[in-house]
């Protein structure tokens, strides 16, 4: 980072926020954070990150002192339609994400992957070949590591694997991995985007200053078939040769087409970095996936159940059943309704589950759209009882909802740590 900043002002704090104010605090900068939540939960973050003594701040809100600086940074929780924008233009004062932020500081490469759906276990998967290496490297971004904090400690041989979400990657500029990976494109987050095609937009800009270096997609998506074209060198991973798959496929545990992708992303990102194959095959073998997405739980009386309560979207909920023999998936599904066009799914759901367990506020939605198929469970504890009095050996019970959690739950990782529970006590 060539300019040396006197005052820098953090909008929002959280993983990202406390991240920037640690790297400003390295660069020397004088450092106020501004957040909307009260003064004293501000005040217990700033404890717990270790930069309390070290900063000056505001709960409650932004006021004008948060212009009394040189640089803003902002989190990912900030929406670009945020006055913050246009009055910190007024006055002069440039406004950066986090990521671009950790970018302009650091000297490390970037394998940047973003996409709808998939993006934490794609992320997750590349790290644990890399885990194998000697290659310096870290884990950040939207998948819950501040890249601020983490990428600009990386010597210049690093690799910084990040996961970025279209709210991160609104705020760049000058961000330019080497690799950059876009799963998939899938309708989502349209409460805060002004259109599909701003969605879109903002995810294809993860590569806007690349002249050389790797990306990754699908070529079953014509936007991201042109995208991968332009410049660069381009992999499709849904045309790999028959050599690779089979080389991965005797080797991941995770189960799915998706998952069979996302090895072979892992595989031909670990190539550009020259990383050997048996390492590249030997760490596929142990990943066993994240906690809540296609988490295998158990297999009881040949029935094996996943977990996969992070699936809040159409996509990810036909990711999930996909791979696994026609009607012999029994599948959870439901929970608070985002508008889902449960309907166009009806012939896949069809094809592949022998059974639908609705349960939430989605339920009647679901089992009008998909008729004599679903069996309306109501709750999660009725849905995973009745789905293993139906299912036969050899079948599986998913739980990938499609909707949000918070009808019932308090989150995502609530709903799985409970859907495990039920299994666990199924087994006693």
């Amino acid at each position: 980072m060539e300019k040396k900043y006197k005052k820098i002002s953090v909008i929002g704090a959280g993983i990202s926020g406390t991240g920037a104010a640690k790297l400003a605090i390295d660069l020397g900068a004088k450092v106020f954070i501004s957040d909307n939540r009260p003064a004293e939960k501000l005040e217990e973050e700033l404890k717990s990150a270790q930069i309390f003594s070290k900063v000056e701040f505001e709960g409650g809100g932004q006021s004008d002192k948060i212009y009394d600086c040189d640089l803003i940074v902002v989190s990912p929780a900030v929406w670009r339609t945020s006055p913050i924008f246009e009055e910190a233009k007024k006055r002069g004062i440039e406004v950066i994400g986090e990521l671009e932020f950790a970018f302009r500081a650091s000297k490390c490469k970037w394998l940047a992957i973003t996409g709808s759906t998939g993006k934490s276990t794609t992320t997750a998967m590349i790290n644990a070949i890399f885990d194998e290496t000697d290659i310096p490297h870290c884990l950040c971004g939207n998948i819950g590591f501040s890249a601020a904090e983490l990428a600009p400690k990386l010597p210049k041989n690093g690799v910084a694997i990040c996961e970025i979400s279209s709210f991160q990657l609104e705020t760049i500029k000058e961000f330019c991995p080497d690799i950059a990976v876009i799963l998939n494109l899938y309708p989502n987050h349209l409460d805060r985007h002004a259109s599909l095609e701003e969605y879109y937009s903002t995810k294809l800009k993860i590569s806007q200053n690349m002249k050389n270096g790797l990306k990754i997609t699908t070529s079953e998506n014509e936007l991201l078939k042109n995208w991968a074209k332009n410049e660069a060198e381009h992999y499709f991973y849904n045309e790999a040769d028959d050599e690779i798959i089979n080389k991965i496929k005797n080797k991941i545990k995770l189960a799915g087409t998706h998952n069979l992708y996302n090895a072979v992303i892992g595989y031909k990102s670990a190539k550009y970095f020259d990383i050997n194959e048996d390492k590249i095959l030997s760490s596929l073998s142990k990943f066993a996936g994240l906690e809540h997405r296609m988490e295998f739980c158990a297999e009881l009386n040949g029935v094996r159940y996943f977990n996969d309560s992070k699936s809040t979207t159409g996509e990810s909920m036909l990711a999930a059943i996909s791979g696994f023999a026609p009607k012999s998936v029994h599948l959870i599904v439901g929970g608070k309704d985002k508008g889902v066009p449960f309907a166009d799914y009806k012939k896949t759901i069809y094809d592949n589950c022998a059974k639908v367990y609705a349960i939430g506020e989605a339920a009647k939605r679901i089992k009008d759209c998909w008729g004599d198929s679903v069996i309306d469970c109501e709750t999660l504890t009725n849905a995973v009882e009745t789905a293993k009095n139906s299912a036969k050996s050899g079948d599986v019970v998913i739980l990938s909802p499609a909707c949000a959690s918070f009808d019932q739950f308090k989150g995502f990782e609530d709903r799985g740590k409970k859907f495990k529970e039920i299994v666990q006590n199924l087994q006693r």
